[in-house]
């Protein structure tokens, strides 16, 4: 019984020694070569022409998701989406806002005039006292069991007065039914659809081989602002059949909707600016 008593105590003793120990441990301030600052840069965000698009991963259990801030060319404007989900209808719906944030010196300079942690707070998406202006939504005032309607911006102009946007309409189990093109004009602060880009493609292919495009599935990727030409937005058409997709030609518009044309039916690749910027990890 002496030596079961003996073995308890020393048991219960040498618990609460390892408990201090730990205790100890976890309170040691770590040294300073062990923190890491972080470290960020300044990134085009345009740099893959037509490859934007949002990351709605988890967005059932999210609710919401908010997409990265672009940044104007000016450095005085921060732009993003954010999209939402509806369970009771399944419905996805987007908005995209705007926040002043400078100006800001130029890009050469940011690295000497402000700290990491300086930048990222004056570009900071949400805040209290900034909360950002609507500038566009999709999918909000609609109860449309299954579709999504998202918004995701393709780059700004390089006067700094135009923001780019696609539009992406479709249902959960079908896929995307269209992409349309959207232009948000600072100078008259209002958004504006051009859709007669497509109707340019569907009365091409109509009167020059006589394909009726609506028959078909075909959609439309919006590349950017054109480098020689800061009023035109540059996107590519594309036919699409079981897996396969036949490009139906690079076409151009003005950013006021009132002129298309078709600008190569071989080119894919056709050259388009990089304006705005995204903050990113070096």
């Amino acid at each position: 019984m002496k030596n079961s008593l003996k073995y308890l105590f020393m048991f219960f003793l040498l618990s609460i020694l390892i408990i201090d120990s730990n205790i100890a441990f976890a309170q040691k301030a770590p040294n300073k070569g062990q923190i890491t600052q972080p470290s960020l840069k300044f990134e085009y965000y345009n740099i893959f022409p037509g490859g934007q698009e949002l990351n709605l991963f988890g967005i059932e259990k999210k609710r919401e998701t908010i997409g990265p801030g672009i940044i104007s060319p000016d450095m005085e404007k921060v732009a993003y989406s954010e999209v939402y989900f509806f369970p009771q209808n399944k419905q996805i719906s987007s908005k995209v806002f705007y926040i002043n944030a400078g100006p800001l010196e130029k890009l050469d300079d940011l690295s000497t005039t402000l700290s990491p942690s300086e930048l990222a707070n004056i570009f900071a998406i949400k805040k209290v006292d900034n909360p950002g202006n609507q500038i566009l939504q999709s999918g909000n005032d609609t109860f449309d069991s299954q579709i999504f309607r998202t918004l995701t911006i393709i780059d700004w102009s390089n006067d700094s007065q135009k923001l780019l946007i696609k539009e992406t309409v479709g249902e959960h189990l079908r896929g995307i039914w269209a992409t349309n093109l959207w232009i948000y004009d600072f100078d008259v602060k209002k958004a504006r659809k051009l859709d007669d880009i497509r109707k340019a493609i569907t009365y091409y292919w109509k009167n020059k081989y006589h394909l009726y495009l609506n028959d078909y599935r075909w959609d439309i990727i919006p590349l950017g602002w054109d480098t020689t030409n800061p009023d035109m937005i540059v996107i590519n058409a594309y036919g699409y059949n079981n897996n396969n997709k036949e490009f139906l030609g690079c076409w151009g518009i003005d950013f006021r909707g009132k002129r298309s044309q078709l600008l190569s039916l071989d080119n894919e690749n056709w050259p388009v600016e990089k304006n705005g910027f995204v903050i990113a990890d070096k």
